[in-house]
């Protein structure tokens, strides 16, 4: 797999984000990105469950968490298992949470069934990284935990109109 050059945000809140350094920061691949929504992978949590089967939870970040766009913001994180042989994944449980990280909802997903991620698809991008495709080069952010870059987005946001 090809290195991304790492964007380090961790404590660094403009009107984008901005270079800077951090000590001992993680990296963490941005699956999904548009203007009200990241989706971050930390490679570090990726558990292989055998059969050449991984389980990860990724995380997305939202401008809103509600589907009327009311300015509040939360995240989503989801754990889902990808079959790097079979080339398919799928999500087993999602935990909805609010800026101040409460805990809005959680769903199991009652039917887990396997899938193959369209291609371009944020689970195609996610399953790239987890089984290691070479030429994958996502971008990539580095902060010193996933709980400052969620609050770094959140920061980033409050300073930029709502799209």
């Amino acid at each position: 797999m090809k290195a991304s050059k790492p964007l380090v945000i961790a404590n660094c809140v403009a009107a984008s984000l901005a270079l800077c350094s951090t000590a001992g920061a993680a990296t963490f691949h941005v699956t999904e990105q548009t203007p009200r929504a990241w989706t971050l992978l930390d490679p570090s949590t990726v558990e292989q469950t055998g059969g050449g089967v991984f389980r990860a939870p990724s995380i997305t970040v939202q401008r809103s968490i509600t589907a009327r766009g009311d300015g509040r913001p939360g995240y989503l994180r989801t754990i889902s298992e990808y079959d790097c042989a079979g080339r398919r994944s799928r999500w087993l449980s999602f935990t909805v949470y609010s800026e101040s990280g409460a805990k809005i909802l959680a769903q199991t997903n009652s039917d887990a069934a396997w899938t193959q991620p369209a291609p371009g698809a944020e689970a195609h991008r996610a399953m790239a990284v987890i089984c290691r495709t070479p030429g994958t080069d996502l971008p990539a952010v580095s902060a010193s935990s996933i709980g400052a870059l969620i609050t770094s987005l959140f920061a980033m946001w409050a300073n930029q109109p709502q799209t």
